[in-house]
């Protein structure tokens, strides 16, 4: 069973809290975000400091990147 790693990118100088979901409650999280409507997100640059998003990554592949209310996909090329 696959397992994708969740980063929470918080910290400044400090591990990031990081933790592994299975493959299982992945296909939950991708059937939730599947359903999401499609947009342009605004830009923005997440701060220096502080709260800069949260990525799941499955390997050194990120899936996905969620900040300020937006989830972004990556595809594989």
């Amino acid at each position: 069973m696959k397992s994708f790693t969740v980063v929470a990118d918080i910290f400044s100088g400090r591990p990031n809290p990081t933790w592994t979901i299975e493959s299982e409650n992945m296909k939950t999280l991708q059937s939730i975000w599947d359903k999401l409507k499609t947009c342009t997100p605004p830009k923005q640059v997440p701060p220096a400091l502080g709260y800069r998003g949260v990525t799941l990554k499955q390997g050194t592949t990120e899936k996905f990147f969620v900040f300020k209310g937006y989830v972004s996909q990556k595809h594989p090329t």
